[in-house]
């Protein structure tokens, strides 16, 4: 299978010598006698369920008839991984009636990809598996997304294992946040509740359980009730509801003692069962009952026996609750007691102050060694530390990782910074930072570096003591290519219709980078979408990765010009165009997109070639995407101030009179579509009117 070296180079990173293996997931299906007992993720519908049964100890999967699309049958029907950081190997036993490939997707990424079906038992490893955190979805689900709408015929999985590596570490001590998590004394406020999303009541934020149920306490979530040392919800009958509503009408919340800090390592545990066997899907909110989503424990099985949860997990940002909605699997027509007990939410206890690890990501090696990480001491008013050493090439590195945290590798990738700057080697220049988990720092260049802290202000200074040149900053220059996309009118959605303006390579996420290009329309007031694209298997840049990218765009017929400095987000990782869906709206319009400029923010390396004429894509319709100048001729292109004959007047005035005059009645062409100022597809008499309305 094919190994993409960048990415796991990069997530060499992350490992270390003296690895073990850890098994993720492991399923034989022999031991288990009900569909999805074994944790399910994503399973959108009951038709698609009806394709699947548990046949001879096995996963089994039948279709008499192929469906338009291979999509069309799509699920997760396995348990997921957490680590975004990890390499994985998948193992999977399956046989089928025909000889034909099915789809896994892990993670969100293209691997494994077509998994091969023979009519012998056969056991494939997918190695070099990774857990995209770019892909919209998957994000820190490591799921496999399974599609087989192409395959007529049964297939059976009899076992499936996910398993990855990791360094083995010293023991650390867990220190627990949450107050009266056993539930051994009574509430000092017991009618503390959340009330329009809000903690309302003394002491309602550290409270550790809520629960919520229909119809009691004006649907607000409040203070979990307490009995016999152990908290409890009955849930009550809410019928009549709206399909999934009716799942979050009886919620049970785990409530943190504060919001949580994105990326940072915890371990959650509790103790759980129910009268009677049930289930609950647990999903991360804000204050209790603000959705919130990233990570969650996903559906956990209630019995009548109390059983233990316990899962290390990297945080979402701003996570204060997890919610955990009772009504799911046909519960909501019935009361049902669930109990939880021995709340824990730990952190680890690590060496604090401030330390960096630092690698060199371009010799095939980039392993970072967070035991050697060096601890910054003062010196007069800042904290310092120096990575590489002065006079030894070798040492030279050219990415670091800055952590308040020491003792474990999680817990020091769970509490590293991020630069909210340009990074450059100048004393005088000092970016400021901010916490983000897992966050790596790019330097210029290659070399030995002394890295200066400023806590009080949250400001970071690099200086190259030795190493490479320093980059040479570049002129802006405006890649001049215009092109007008012929949107068709909307059909079904806001993509029918797309617009892309693709870089010369993948960026990173966290790279900072400058974009600027001049946009107008046909028509006022129409509103696009913005999305991240990266290169899809056709190895063209137009394949989906994340919506709201730079925001929404109103486009006029005036011209209007975008600049604005974007730090790539973390699941725009690796994209490579920025894509506009014009579909917005149910007319036909013509949008156009010119004079880019797409470079580094620090100016060093220019993202868009101002010569490559090859920058935008376009699709109308039903149609395929083409590269630009595969379209039709660009529609008149107005001047920010309406200056038709763009003689470079910021006026409009009897000038522009005389160049429409100067081509009345000549068809439209590329040298006078400026005369069209009407668009109307023809230089007349109305073209003449437009512009002496334009003058008054």
């Amino acid at each position: 299978m094919k190994k993409l070296f960048t990415l796991l180079a990069f997530l060499t990173c992350f490992l270390g010598a003296n690895a073990k293996e850890v098994v993720d997931v492991e399923i034989d299906f022999s031991t288990y006698d009900e569909m999805w007992k074994w944790g399910n993720g994503w399973i959108p519908s009951d038709e698609i369920r009806s394709y699947f049964d548990l046949d001879n100890g096995c996963f089994h999967f039948h279709l008499d008839e192929a469906k338009a699309n291979n999509y069309d049958i799509q699920l997760q029907p396995f348990p997921g991984t957490d680590d975004t950081d990890a390499v994985y190997t998948v193992t999977v036993t399956i046989k089928g009636t025909v000889e034909q490939n099915i789809w896994f997707s892990f993670g969100g990424s293209n691997t494994p990809g077509d998994v091969p079906v023979s009519t012998d038992w056969q056991t494939h490893v997918f190695t070099d598996v990774v857990n995209d955190a770019s892909a919209p979805y998957f994000a820190n689900s490591g799921s496999i997304l399974l599609q087989c709408g192409h395959y007529v015929g049964d297939f059976w999985i009899s076992y499936l294992k996910i398993t990855h590596e990791e360094k083995e570490q010293a023991p650390v001590n867990w220190i627990d946040m949450i107050k009266n998590g056993d539930a051994s004394e009574a509430w000092a406020n017991p009618d503390a509740q959340v009330v329009n999303n809000a903690y309302d009541g003394e002491g309602a934020e550290e409270i550790c359980a809520y629960s919520k149920e229909y119809g009691y306490n004006d649907n607000n979530p409040h203070a979990a009730f307490i009995e016999d040392g152990a908290f409890y919800t009955t849930t009550q009958p809410c019928e009549d509801m709206d399909g999934a509503a009716e799942e979050w009408q009886n919620q049970f919340w785990i409530n943190f003692p504060r919001a949580l800090k994105d990326g940072e390592h915890l371990r959650l545990s509790f103790d759980y069962k129910a009268s009677e066997a049930a289930q609950g899907a647990g999903q991360g909110h804000r204050a209790p009952g603000d959705y919130l989503g990233g990570w969650g424990p996903g559906t956990i099985d209630f019995t009548t026996e109390w059983q233990t949860y316990t899962k290390e997990f990297d945080a979402t940002a701003d996570c204060h609750s997890i919610a955990f909605n009772l009504g799911g699997n046909g519960q909501f027509e019935k009361e049902i007691t669930f109990f939880f007990d021995n709340i824990k939410l730990e952190y680890m206890d690590l060496k604090q102050g401030w330390f960096v690890a630092a690698t060199d990501t371009e010799d095939g090696d980039p392993a970072y060694n967070f035991d050697e990480a060096q601890e910054f001491v003062e010196d007069g008013d800042a904290l310092v530390a120096t990575v590489g050493t002065k006079g030894d090439e070798d040492s030279w590195v050219n990415q670091v990782m800055i952590s308040t945290a020491y003792g474990n590798d999680k817990g020091f990738k769970a509490a590293t910074i991020k630069v909210s700057g340009i990074i450059k080697n100048d004393p005088e220049v000092w970016p400021g930072f901010e916490p983000a988990g897992k966050s790596t720092i790019d330097l210029p260049v290659k070399g030995v570096w002394q890295i200066s802290i400023d806590e009080e202000s949250s400001q970071i200074n690099f200086i190259k003591l030795e190493g490479q040149e320093d980059k040479k900053e570049l002129e802006k220059i405006v890649n001049a290519t215009e092109a007008t996309l012929h949107g068709s009118a909307k059909t079904s959605q806001a993509w029918d219709n797309q617009f892309w303006i693709a870089a010369n390579r993948d960026l990173a996420k966290g790279e900072k980078v400058l974009i600027e290009f001049d946009y107008w329309a046909s028509e006022d007031g129409i509103t696009v979408q913005s999305q991240a694209h990266g290169v899809g298997g056709d190895g063209n840049p137009c394949n989906y990765i994340m919506h709201g990218l730079l925001g929404d765009f109103t486009f006029n017929t005036q011209l209007q010009h975008y600049s604005e400095t974007v730090t790539i987000p973390d699941n725009a990782d690796k994209m490579r165009s920025i894509c506009f869906n014009m579909a917005c709206v149910d007319q036909a319009v013509d949008y156009t997109i010119a004079n880019v400029v797409w470079m580094t923010a620090d100016m060093t390396e220019r993202l868009v070639d101002p010569e490559d004429e090859g920058i935008f894509w376009l699709k109308t319709g039903e149609g395929a995407y083409v590269q630009y100048p595969a379209v039709p001729l660009p529609a008149p292109r107005p001047n920010a101030n309406g200056d038709k004959d763009a003689d470079g007047k910021d006026i409009i005035d009897v000038s522009d009179i005389d160049f429409v005059i100067e081509y009345i009645d000549q068809e439209v062409n590329e040298e006078n579509a400026g005369a069209d100022t009407n668009r109307d597809g023809k230089i007349d008499v109305a073209d003449i009117d437009t512009v002496i309305e334009a003058i008054k």
